[in-house]
């Protein structure tokens, strides 16, 4: 009895510090504060300059491990520069918004097992 309830506590808490991180992740994210990325994305007349964390980035997605690595990145002024004209600002929002939170909400929802189908349908 005791070890089912330590077992429910540990879950609660685990369930507890994702949600935390979660919402820590999404703060950073919109207020762009210590951000050191820049990415151009979509053409004109409704190109964007989206702000990101590198960190973030590189943590998350391997693809941007790789792109923002010394061999292939661009630095400017203390920020990565990169440059996507072939993708619209849009989705390259809703890419980043899954990368940095979707993925974190999803494993929260397995933490609590609701499974992996729970985050997309």
């Amino acid at each position: 009895m005791v070890e089912i309830i330590s077992e429910d506590l540990d879950t609660i808490l685990a369930q507890t510090h994702l949600n935390d991180l979660v919402e820590d992740f999404k703060k950073l994210h919109e207020t762009k504060e210590y951000h050191d990325t820049i990415i151009s994305v979509g053409e004109e007349p409704s190109a964007e300059k989206i702000s990101a964390h590198s960190v973030i980035f590189c943590t998350r997605s391997s693809c941007f491990h790789s792109v923002l690595s010394d061999k292939w990145a661009e630095r400017k002024d203390g920020y990565f520069v990169l440059s996507k004209p072939n993708i619209s600002a849009l989705t390259f929002k809703l890419s980043l918004n899954f990368c940095i939170v979707e993925m974190w909400i999803c494993k929260t929802k397995k933490v609590n097992n609701l499974g992996a189908s729970s985050c997309y349908g």
